[in-house]
């Protein structure tokens, strides 16, 4: 799964994370028309921007993965959504999160 043609999905904007994997999953296949059986990743933002999570398929059934951050927050593009292909340095830099990310503490915040 984890190849340098992986393409990862950005909702960009702020999403409801109360939604588990069945409304992700719809947001990605009935709003925006893309396959989420395909193993690509879909990831989600909410409006603090404390928060993400990220969906994908995996051989026989969905994985969820979620990341809080207690004291900063997350860089998130605000537009609309935006596709993009990382490597295998997507998911080291996304395990150190949120040390090599681009994050700001919430009183820095504008």
């Amino acid at each position: 799964m984890l190849g340098s043609s992986l393409k990862v999905f950005l909702a960009t904007g702020a999403t409801d994370l109360r939604k588990s994997i069945n409304g992700l999953s719809v947001l990605a296949t009935s709003g925006l028309e893309l396959d989420v059986l395909s193993g690509s990743l879909f990831v989600f933002c909410n409006r603090k921007r404390d928060l993400i999570k990220i969906v994908y398929w995996d051989r026989n059934g969905f994985c969820l993965w979620m990341k809080r951050l207690e004291k900063e927050t997350f860089q998130w593009p605000a537009d609309f959504w935006q596709a993009g292909v990382f490597g295998p340095t997507f998911f080291e830099l996304a395990a150190r999160w949120p040390q090599s990310c681009s994050t700001k503490r919430p009183s820095d915040a504008g």
